[in-house]
C-alpha cells in the first residue's frame, strides 16, 4: 500500500494494529488499578418492629439495614409502664436498656417485638385522688392510754385532692391552698413505697382507692368521681 512517499506493507499494518491494541489494554489496566476493585452491591435486610398488644410504649428503629451494619433500636415506655422483654426473630431476652443492639453485623431480616408492662405508678396516674379518711394510732381514751387505731372521716370540703402527673410531679389542693412537688413509687420494697413529702408505705391499692401509712397515720384516698 502506498501513501504518498510512504509505503506500508500488510505485515507492518498488523504490527501497528497490535501495538495500538496493547496500548489501549494497558491504559485500561492502569486506570482500573488506580480506582481499585469494584465493591459488590450491599445486601439489604428488612427490620419489622412492633409492640406486643400495641400498648405501653413505642419502638424507634430503621425499616432496613445493609449487610455488615450495626442494627439497634430505641424503645420508649409510656408513663406508668416499663420495658419487660424484647424478642428478636423469636428469641426472647430481658430488656436491659432503652437502646438495644440487635446485631453488630447485619446478615438477615429481623422481626423485633417489645413487651411493656404496667407498674404501680399506672394506678396513681388514673385521675385525681381525694383523702377520704384517716386512721390514727392514739390512746383509746384520756383515761385509757392503750394505743389503738381510730378512724376519722374527712369532710370532702376539707379534704386534700392530689393529682399525680406523668412528669414525676404532683399537684395538691387543700382548701384554698395549692402545693406541688416530686413523686415516685419504689416497687422493690415490701410493701411498695410512695415517695411524696416523705416515704409512705402503700397497701390495698386498686383503680378506685389506695391506703398509705407512715408513723402513726394511715390515710385512705379514693378516686375523684
Amino acid at each position: 500500500m502506498k501513501l504518498g512517499k510512504f509505503t506500508l506493507k500488510i505485515k507492518d499494518m498488523k504490527k501497528l494494529f497490535f501495538l495500538v491494541v496493547l496500548l489501549v489494554v494497558g491504559l485500561m489496566f492502569i486506570v482500573s488499578c488506580k480506582e481499585g476493585p469494584l465493591d459488590p452491591p450491599a445486601q439489604k435486610f428488612t427490620i419489622t418492629a412492633s409492640v406486643v398488644n400495641g400498648i405501653g410504649g413505642k419502638i424507634i428503629c430503621p425499616n432496613e439495614a445493609v449487610s455488615g451494619a450495626v442494627v439497634e433500636i430505641l424503645t420508649e415506655a409510656d408513663p406508668g409502664y416499663t420495658q419487660k422483654t424484647i424478642t428478636v426473630n423469636g428469641v426472647a431476652t430481658p430488656m436491659t436498656s432503652k437502646n438495644y443492639v440487635i446485631s453488630t453485623n447485619a446478615s438477615t431480616n429481623y422481626e423485633v417485638k417489645v413487651t411493656f408492662e404496667k407498674t404501680l405508678s399506672w394506678i396513681f396516674l388514673q385521675g385525681s385522688w381525694v383523702k377520704d379518711s384517716v386512721y390514727i394510732y392514739e390512746p383509746k381514751t384520756p383515761e385509757d392510754p392503750t394505743l389503738v387505731w381510730k378512724y376519722y372521716s374527712i369532710p370532702r370540703a376539707e379534704a386534700d385532692v392530689v393529682t399525680f402527673l406523668p412528669n414525676g410531679r404532683f399537684d395538691v389542693m387543700v382548701g384554698s391552698f395549692k402545693g406541688d412537688g416530686p413523686w415516685s413509687v419504689d416497687e422493690t420494697t415490701k410493701p411498695p413505697t410512695l415517695n411524696w413529702g416523705g416515704a409512705w408505705k402503700v397497701e390495698n391499692i386498686s383503680s378506685e382507692s389506695f391506703r398509705i401509712f407512715k408513723d402513726n397515720f394511715k390515710d385512705v384516698y379514693k378516686k375523684v368521681k
